[in-house]
């Protein structure tokens, strides 16, 4: 719907503040199940978005596999976000 769209643009706005936090130096956003691995999974869902990583993951056994181990990794995330973000191809 609409409301929704303008929800998830608002969120997507917003959340481009904490790339700024995590790209700080000394940031806390490597502590266990704290407010920062909620962001950072909010960031990369963002990003991403839930429907790109769903055809990437889609395509094949490992696709799946990279998928659940990045959601899985809150690091990995934080430290993909630093690089510039999940960006998810569908070209083959």
């Amino acid at each position: 719907t609409e409301a929704q769209c303008l929800s998830s643009d608002v969120a997507c706005s917003l959340l481009s503040d904490v790339r700024d936090f995590l790209k700080r130096p000394g940031s806390s956003s490597t502590v266990e199940e704290g407010v920062d691995d909620d962001l950072i999974r909010c960031a990369v869902l963002c990003d991403a978005s839930p429907k790109g990583l769903a055809e990437f993951a889609a395509r094949g056994v490992v696709e799946e596999e990279l998928v659940e181990r990045l959601l899985a990794d809150v690091v990995l995330m934080r430290d993909m976000l630093v690089a510039g973000g999940a960006k998810v191809r569908l070209s083959r």
